[in-house]
């Protein structure tokens, strides 16, 4: 069996002692700004986005069902990306819209089944964004931080995971989120609208 095969047959796991199971997340794309002319071959999408949303969609669709017979909820991680057009980021704004278009067709399909799909749309300090930090000049850093001061209404700068996204992946996650499907939800200090 391949690495591939191998390591897809391990990502929907059995119930731990608790009765609980794991989806373990998508992993992002790169978020690595460039023209697309440098990052892409023949098939841009290839590498990132179609491998990044097919291994995701191949899991949720031989775990949720499986492990979800009386339902559940899924919650996937998409990004303001996915909503915007970004200059020099094509490749992951596709692989985010993807997650996003993912997210709300399997909603449809899967409710009758009583298995929610949401996804979160976090601005959230993460190692990726230290990476992207990291990789700015001087310049480039306070140029961004000053934009994400005036672009973040609440706090001016990204969130933390643990005070501001993981409440609201309990809630998503929990009964008090039964009737809420097939949203994209912005945990981001206000930086975007969704309707």
């Amino acid at each position: 069996m391949g690495a591939d095969r191998q390591r897809s047959r391990h990502s929907c796991r059995d119930p731990d002692r608790h009765g609980r199971y794991a989806i373990p997340p998508a992993r992002g794309a790169s978020g690595v700004h460039r023209p697309l002319r440098r990052r892409a071959s023949r098939r841009p999408l290839t590498a990132s986005s179609r491998g990044h949303s097919d291994d995701h969609r191949e899991r949720t669709a031989r775990c949720g069902p499986r492990h979800m017979p009386d339902g559940g909820s899924i919650i996937n991680f998409g990004s303001e990306s996915g909503l915007t057009a970004e200059i020099n980021n094509a490749v992951y704004v596709a692989s985010k819209a993807a997650v996003h278009a993912w997210t709300r067709s399997v909603a449809r399909e899967w409710g009758k089944r009583n298995i929610r799909l949401n996804a979160v749309l976090p601005y959230i300090v993460t190692l990726m964004y230290a990476r992207f930090r990291d990789a700015l000049s001087p310049e480039d850093l306070a140029a961004h931080d000053k934009a994400t001061a005036e672009q973040i209404p609440l706090g001016g700068k990204f969130g933390d995971a643990d005070t501001d996204l993981a409440p609201v992946l309990l809630f998503l996650a929990s009964d008090g989120a039964r009737f809420i499907t097939g949203q994209l939800i912005p945990v981001d200090g206000g930086l975007i609208s969704v309707r």
